[in-house]
């Protein structure tokens, strides 16, 4: 059994392998969303994963695509699945982050 100090890097492994009714494209969305979280965490634990852990990089994560954002749009660089947005022009989109944002606390 895995305790809070059993790295997250071994649990998204773990959750990974476990997935087999996925795209191969949607798996790797997967791990390299949840591995991009583990590194921004430090190589994180268990006991690391907190809504505030979480709430903190998706905030981080909205600050750097608003700041590299160039050609691409928000939902590109973010990696937000299309059911969520997939609608939304950036307009509408860069509202519902500023929502967000408002909701958990702060803005970027």
């Amino acid at each position: 059994m895995r305790g809070p100090s059993t790295p997250l890097s071994e649990v998204i492994e773990s959750f990974l392998l476990a997935q087999v009714n996925l795209s191969p494209r949607t798996l790797d969305g997967y791990a390299q969303n949840l591995r991009a979280f583990d590194r921004w965490l430090g190589s994180g634990r268990i006991r690391d994963l907190t809504p505030d852990a979480v709430n903190a990089y998706i905030l981080d994560r909205i600050a750097v695509a608003i700041a590299r954002r160039g050609g691409m749009s928000l939902r590109e660089l973010l990696g937000v699945a299309p059911g969520w947005a997939g609608g939304l022009t950036d307009e509408q989109y860069v509202r519902e982050i500023e929502e967000l944002a408002d909701r958990i606390g702060g803005r970027p």
